[in-house]
């Protein structure tokens, strides 16, 4: 790995947790957070400008993408989106592992793709020194991956280490816990296949 690669991102892209504060990350995260500010508050006069202002914030964006604001990532550079794709206002993408949302995919108003989490139990969770004070805490996670044509409906939530397989859609308001195979309406929280498409 390269030195030059902060320890945060080392251990992500091996996915690995790594301990907070962690304040390379913190400060990729504010630095996402000043371009996601100044994007959101920008009134592009084309499709192309707004396209190359986003790539000041994601990893990749194919083309004809539609990014609507406001938008919130948690480093922007772990997001690749492809052509034809279109995310609506709210989003929610915490890059801190991968997010990759294919091509000619439709994304509803506020959802949310959380491939970051923390372990469950406390003992896991927080860390403490010699004497039990808490010095920090563990972040986790795992790729989420939204493949060619699929659909969220408007407030989905998709949790880490998700897949929704190709052509599928997801109902409004639908908590996705686990990944979702292609050509399939599912919907519920937890999310569920209700029938082939």
């Amino acid at each position: 790995m390269d030195a030059d690669t902060p320890i945060w991102l080392q251990r992500v892209r091996a996915g690995e947790p790594f301990e907070m504060p962690d304040f390379d990350f913190i400060g990729a995260v504010m630095a996402a957070a000043a371009r996601t500010q100044a994007f959101g508050s920008t009134n592009f006069d084309s499709l192309e400008a707004a396209q190359e202002a986003l790539t000041g914030i994601l990893g990749s964006i194919g083309t004809e993408t539609v990014v609507r604001a406001p938008l919130t990532v948690d480093v922007g550079f772990n997001i690749e989106i492809g052509s034809g794709s279109f995310l609506n206002a709210n989003a929610t993408l915490l890059d801190t592992y991968p997010i990759r949302i294919g091509n000619d995919v439709q994304i509803g108003p506020n959802c949310a793709l959380y491939p970051v989490a923390h372990p469950l139990r406390e003992s896991d969770r927080i860390l403490r020194d010699g004497e039990g004070h808490k010095k920090g805490h563990i972040t986790q996670g795992a790729p989420i991956v939204i493949e060619d044509g699929v659909w969220l409906g408007g407030n989905v939530v998709v949790l880490a280490g998700v897949t929704i397989g190709a052509r599928s859609a997801i109902g409004a308001g639908s908590v996705v816990t686990r990944s979702v195979p292609p050509d399939v309406f599912a919907a519920g929280n937890p999310c569920r296949v209700i029938r082939d498409l």
